[in-house]
């Protein structure tokens, strides 16, 4: 796994790519940064990022390297397919790809060269532990990006496979379950079944048409002229697709906890409790939600997740900080709620 980019070879990069005239000034690797204890720039797992900036030139770049071999070159082609779509069809602001290369004449990995565009992650204005912004800022800025999510979910096309979201579901219960076959988990084999049983006839789960989703993507934020924070680019997309939108609002839900902290099974309190989140308020007034389905896809996904990451308990250095018993809680709450209450119709 490569860790790191040595500046030389970087400014090799430059002056093949843009020219000898390029002399760069200054490279700076992009790494996780808290401020307040508030997460403002998250880590990657995937990629080595720096800020490159260049003497003669007003721009400045990021370079981003794949961290492991081997790297499909449709990574690339996906990534620049959904820029392009977000910038056509809903004229939002997207960074510039500039130069994409797999050849590994000058490094021993794929890279992409995009322009790099300032702003603040949303969730880090939006925090509510943020002194940076206000209760109005932090209210409005939930709501852009409710409304933006609402207008991606807008691109839409038939469902090739109405079987995929299913398959993902099934595939990370089984991961439990071997788990507990296995005796890492004291967990009821015969709940899991019957949830398995259940997620693969449910018809809510197949869907005629998909729509574009966020997945991880970032939103930035910048002040406008008037001082106001608006929207100023959506990046990282390589993990956007086509599929379910309620994913995305489930993410919208667990705000700001990451859906594998939480104890207790995700529930949709009503849909009148649920509109009071500036989130769902901003999505609302772009397209509706079923609540009722919404309802079901969270719990569905929220097993999902915590299912995927069961087998952490194999791995020593991620075991010792797994509180089985909590595990096992949560194990039982999620299938409760699956078998009992939500995936049944």
């Amino acid at each position: 796994m490569i860790d790191t980019i040595r500046r030389e070879v970087i400014v090799s990069i430059c002056k093949q790519v843009f020219g000898t005239n390029h002399r760069v000034s200054s490279v700076s690797k992009i790494t996780p940064i808290s401020e307040q204890g508030i997460p403002r720039i998250d880590g990657c797992t995937q990629h080595i990022c720096y800020h490159v900036c260049c003497h003669n030139s007003t721009k400045s770049y990021v370079f981003r390297f794949f961290r492991d071999l081997p790297n499909r070159e449709d990574r690339y082609i996906h990534e620049e397919g959904i820029y392009r779509l977000l910038s056509q069809e809903l004229s939002l602001p997207v960074p510039k790809i500039l130069y994409t290369d797999h050849t590994r004449q000058l490094v021993s990995t794929n890279y992409i060269i995009m322009e790099y565009v300032s702003g603040e992650h949303w969730q880090f204005l939006a925090h509510s532990d943020n002194p940076r912004t206000n209760s109005i800022e932090k209210m409005k800025i939930q709501e852009q990006v409710g409304a933006l999510c609402a207008q991606i979910h807008g691109l839409e096309k038939s469902s090739q496979d109405n079987q995929s979201f299913i398959q993902t579901l099934l595939r990370s219960i089984e991961n439990l379950e071997r788990c507990v076959e296995d005796g890492q988990y004291q967990v009821s084999l015969s709940a899991i079944s019957e949830a398995k049983d259940l997620i693969q006839k449910a018809p809510w789960l197949k869907l005629t048409k998909h729509s574009l989703y966020k997945a991880d993507a970032e939103i930035l934020f910048s002040k406008d002229h008037r001082q106001n924070w608006d929207v100023s680019a959506i990046i990282d997309v390589e993990a956007m697709d086509f599929g379910d939108p309620y994913l995305d609002l489930t993410n919208f839900l667990c705000e700001p906890k990451p859906i594998w902290k939480l104890e207790e099974p995700l529930e949709v309190v009503s849909p009148e409790e649920t509109r009071k989140k500036p989130l769902f308020r901003g999505y609302e007034s772009v397209r509706s939600i079923d609540y009722s389905r919404l309802a079901k896809v969270c719990i569905a996904m929220h097993l999902s997740i915590m299912c995927s990451i069961a087998a952490q308990i194999y791995r020593p250095e991620i075991r010792q900080y797994i509180n089985v018993k909590k595990r096992e809680e949560i194990y039982d709450s999620l299938l409760d709620a699956c078998v009992n209450r939500y995936l049944i119709g």
